[in-house]
């Protein structure tokens, strides 16, 4: 994740911006000063989840296998789900199966699969843990008005539509 604490200055950035057409320094400070926030609230949420006893990649594998229900997930359907690799997934699921919130199942159609539950245990802790984790995300805006961040969420989600066709 993008650590970088002194930002870069819009004077450097200027300088650049005259060597190369392509940068707009604007455009790169707040770019910039967005992937710093960003870090910020990763590493945030990471010690809100430590205090937890949990990570945040198991957090999001237990909402997921929340929401599949009795149904359960196949290990790669997890990773497809939460957008990392199938390692990664294993992981996760090693680790929630340790702690008791996932086991795993035969497949009923597919003897050589294993479908991952998430267990009475899994559910109980992510039904108490939700809405606390919510709550704190909910602080991250502080008291910005809920009409700048509507705006902002709309800017958001154009920013994320250009990051996924730059390098498509």
């Amino acid at each position: 994740m993008f650590l970088l604490k002194q930002l870069p200055e819009k004077k450097l950035l200027k300088k650049l911006a005259k060597e190369s057409k392509d940068i707009d320094p604007t455009r790169a400070v707040f770019s910039l000063q967005f992937l710093r926030t960003a870090s910020d609230a990763l590493i945030s949420i990471d010690k809100f989840f430590a205090s937890k006893g949990l990570s945040h990649g198991r957090f999001l594998a237990l909402m997921v296998l929340g929401d599949a229900g009795d149904a359960g997930l196949f290990p790669f359907e997890i990773a497809d789900h939460m957008g990392v690799s199938r390692a990664t997934a294993s992981g996760l699921i090693k680790g929630l199966e340790s702690a008791g919130y996932v086991a795993s199942s035969q497949s009923k159609t597919d003897g050589r699969m294993k479908k991952i539950l998430i267990t009475d245990t899994g559910a109980d802790f992510l039904e108490a843990l939700t809405p606390e984790y919510y709550s704190f995300i909910s602080r991250f805006t502080g008291t910005t008005e809920k009409k700048i961040l509507k705006n902002f969420t709309a800017v958001l989600s154009d920013i994320s539509d250009n990051v996924k066709n730059i390098y498509q």
